[in-house]
């Protein structure tokens, strides 16, 4: 009883997924122009079968490491949280040229947004 699900299964074992020479450029610079034994961990920890002499390849010819010729530090970044887009928002109601201006800004993203108002009665704010 061989079906076509057991099949599939049984193929990823015989078909690996292998990165290609333009994943692993983006993945070299993404991760900070990492070393050669630095990316080839990263990759074997994510499950890819990693070729040393690729990645070497890569760093060779890396305008960024050839100027450099040392990692640039670590990328560093914030991620808030989804429940944080619209909870708290700032309205103003500004003038240009006397003319009314509406403008939201979310706290969280800083997403910003204008539009103008007719008049500043409360129906159509």
């Amino acid at each position: 009883d061989y079906s076509y699900h057991t099949h599939l299964l049984t193929s990823f074992d015989y078909n690996p997924c292998l990165l290609t020479d333009t994943k692993l450029r983006r993945l070299h610079r993404r991760f900070g122009h990492p070393s050669t034994d630095r990316l080839r961990r990263v990759l074997t920890r994510a499950g890819h079968e990693t070729n040393k002499e690729a990645i070497e390849h890569i760093r060779k010819f890396c305008h960024h490491c050839q100027m450099y010729n040392k990692s640039p530090g670590r990328f560093q970044f914030i991620l808030h949280e989804d429940v944080d887009f619209n909870h708290s928002i700032i309205i103003n109601i500004m003038y240009l040229d006397g003319d009314p201006v509406l403008h939201i800004v979310d706290k969280a993203t800083h997403f910003n947004a204008a539009a103008w108002l007719l008049n500043i009665s409360t129906k159509v704010v």
